[in-house]
């Protein structure tokens, strides 16, 4: 997930807002899926409102329309310099891998401790090596994931900034043009290969056009190519009916085009808040940019406050309403004291200083 709002001109200050609200819907999706489990567990009736089919991993299509749009918009010194690919780098490096690799570590030491608790009780020291090094792979239970299954997305992210990286020596316009024609043609060969070769089919996922979608708003805001500022409530009104009642895919001419309403609406917020004039100077609550600001925490650490709320529940029969309070109130308030204890003492050690734990 990019998380580099801060080293640019402009703070984007709707845009941290926006980070915050795509991690919470995911986090949301994965309450309902335990409260689902749970309630069944323990012979209850499964709420009413866990039956609305809402696409809650959305939040994942707008980290990557936003990833997409940071990644040029932050660039803007590298284009056609020398080097200019080890400086991406590092920086992405410094920034995403050790938080991962720290929540990878906890959950595979609490595998160790727990394995009947993890479908993924059965994986190898491979298995734990391909999720390190960002290598998409088959688990044991199924499915292409890595041990901290949240770092699928962690996966294509890696994947854009190699490509991303490898191109810098181009000029902006040039490098979104021939990483547009790159990614377009790995989604039309998706399409063309058979499930089993699970590899190529997950690399090659339409899902990778998200980052340059990001890139083409970027380029269209570097370009002075704003909208009127009444235009960003529209958009913003649209984005919600888009969540609450678009289809999650639609067929055309036998073509399966999913997730739709996830990445529409990650277009519309993100073209909202960047390209409708004055809109990028907003400034958000306090207590909205916290959340911003820890939503890389939120969405990787999550799950941990998830399963340990859910194994109480279960344990002690609390009750779904408590359920659901407990998991959301422990995924906030946890994250953002781990925010503070872990991430901001990383982003500080790479910068040359340590963040003192306020």
């Amino acid at each position: 997930m990019s998380t580099e709002l801060q080293s640019s001109k402009i703070y984007f200050e709707p845009l941290q807002g926006l980070r915050a609200f795509a991690a919470i819907i995911v986090m949301i999706g994965h309450i309902k899926h335990e409260v689902v489990m749970v309630s069944a567990k323990l012979g209850q009736d499964v709420p009413v409102w866990t039956s609305l089919k809402l696409p809650y991993n959305a939040g994942v299509d707008i980290f990557f329309v936003l990833s997409g749009f940071l990644m040029v918009y932050t660039s803007q010194n590298l284009y056609g310099q020398k080097g200019a690919w080890i400086t991406f780098l590092k920086k992405r490096f410094q920034r995403i891998v050790p938080l991962y690799w720290f929540y990878t570590t906890l959950m595979i030491i609490v595998m160790l401790l727990l394995p009947r608790a993890f479908d993924t009780a059965q994986a190898s020291i491979n298995d734990f090596i391909q999720s390190y090094l960002f290598i998409p792979h088959e688990r044991p239970a199924g499915g292409i994931k890595p041990v901290l299954s949240l770092g699928w997305t962690l996966n294509y992210e890696m994947f854009f900034y190699a490509v991303f990286a490898g191109l810098l020596f181009l000029s902006r316009h040039s490098l979104t043009a021939i990483m547009t024609v790159i990614f377009a043609g790995m989604a039309v060969v998706h399409y063309f290969l058979p499930e089993m070769m699970s590899i190529p089919y997950f690399w090659t996922r339409p899902i990778i056009l998200e980052f340059v979608m990001g890139m083409i708003i970027a380029n269209l805001y570097l370009s002075n190519l704003h909208f009127s500022k009444v235009m960003v409530f529209p958009l913003i009104t649209t984005a919600a009916f888009t969540f609450f009642f678009m289809p999650y895919s639609i067929t055309i001419l036998d073509l399966n085009i999913y997730r739709l309403p996830n990445i529409s609406m990650a277009i519309l917020l993100i073209g909202g808040l960047t390209l409708c004039k004055g809109v990028d100077q907003w400034k958000s609550p306090k207590w909205l940019k916290a959340l911003g600001d820890s939503s890389y925490t939120l969405y990787l650490a999550h799950p941990f406050g998830i399963g340990v709320v859910a194994l109480l529940v279960a344990q002690f029969n609390l009750g779904q309403g408590m359920h659901v309070i407990l998991s959301f109130s422990s995924c906030i308030v946890g994250s953002y004291i781990a925010y503070l204890v872990i991430e901001k003492n990383i982003i500080g050690y790479f910068k040359g200083k340590h963040c003192s734990n306020p």
